[in-house]
């Protein structure tokens, strides 16, 4: 019989060099709570590792993926920092994982993407997603998995059988700790994408990799623009099913607010659509207005960052124009840390 089996890496405690993270001990129990749940994930099987050192994080992953049956689903998801050498080889860190005084890291204490790769190839399951959410975690699919795969025999992978990775950013450009937030961007919308059944297309009653990697995307675009969230598969992973999706009337709602969203605000002819799938729901005002300042937060929050930024932009030019050195790398610094904070 067919088992969903997850295995979920959460890293947050390192050796020297690494900073400390305190999202991936969330990050891993929000995930097992939501696969875990029978009428969402259904997993049969779910092994959780915090803090792993380097010895038992391999050790699990060659025990999960080495006892999957070829009618197996495994999914392995990871959340804490994602390093390179100087050869550019990727790696998921462990809490023994550290970098040298010359700021290179100690490869020996952490876990090499080929290690994983290898690991992922060789188990029998057909179904398989890996799902990264650290830096470089595109670096993953190098050499491993094509965009598309013209040998592929389409008809005969229909069902979503194969591999496929998400990753949360494609380059370093991505800070896995956000201000006031228990879960990393990226995990949260992973979670709330899997718990609403918003990552489900209308309609439809099951979550693909593919459904939810659009959702993900989507919500990180406005919520943190500089991260690059990307899919990768190879023989049609694409169509993998996660899960079942429980839509109901408020989480249909939210659909219809979003795609009414443009430029952060809702236009006339919007909010008379709007009002009609509120009363054909039957939701109160009370739940609509809710559900409608949820999602126009981020385009907010954003909006406000901006102002803040125009208005230290146009203080320092009225101190000394053209911009001093200092004022060009503060204002450069302040970008940087607004993308990441939103």
């Amino acid at each position: 019989m067919a088992k969903k089996i997850a295995l979920l890496i959460g890293v947050g405690r390192y050796g020297v060099g690494l900073k400390p993270l305190r999202c991936p001990n969330n990050g891993v129990e929000a995930m097992a709570a939501v696969l875990s749940d029978p009428a969402i994930g259904g997993f049969d099987q779910i092994v959780d590792l915090v803090n792993p050192g380097v010895g038992e994080m391999r050790s699990r992953i060659c025990e999960v993926f080495a006892s999957a049956t070829k009618q197996d689903l495994v999914l392995f998801y990871f959340t804490g920092h994602g390093i390179k050498d100087m050869t550019g080889d990727f790696f998921l860190t462990t809490a023994q994982s550290q970098l040298f005084e010359n700021g290179r890291p100690n490869a020996g204490t952490a876990v090499e993407a080929h290690f994983l790769k290898r690991e992922v190839s060789n188990s029998f399951a057909e179904r398989k997603v890996v799902i990264l959410d650290c830096c470089f975690g595109a670096a993953f699919a190098d050499g491993f998995l094509a965009m598309n795969d013209s040998s592929v025999d389409v008809e005969a992978q229909l069902g979503g059988k194969g591999w496929c990775v998400l990753t949360a950013s494609t380059s370093a450009r991505y800070a896995l700790e956000q201000e006031g937030e228990s879960l990393s961007v990226y995990t949260r919308y992973l979670v709330e994408g899997l718990k609403t059944g918003g990552a489900a297309p209308d309609g439809q009653h099951v979550i693909s990799a593919q459904h939810l990697h659009e959702y993900v995307a989507a919500q990180v675009k406005v919520a943190a623009p500089a991260m690059e969230p990307a899919i990768f598969n190879r023989q049609q992973g694409y169509d993998i099913v996660i899960a079942k999706a429980l839509v109901d009337n408020e989480q249909r709602y939210r659909k219809q607010v979003q795609a009414r969203i443009y430029d952060g605000s809702i236009g006339p002819a919007g909010r008379a659509t709007l009002n009609e799938w509120q009363q054909r729901l039957g939701l109160s005002a009370k739940q609509a207005a809710k559900i409608e300042a949820e999602m126009l937060s981020p385009y907010q929050k954003k909006q406000k960052h901006l102002a803040v930024y125009a208005a230290a932009l146009a203080a320092e030019k009225e101190c000394a124009y053209p911009l001093q050195p200092r004022a060009i790398q503060d204002l450069k610094s302040f970008a940087a840390t607004v993308e990441f904070a939103r």
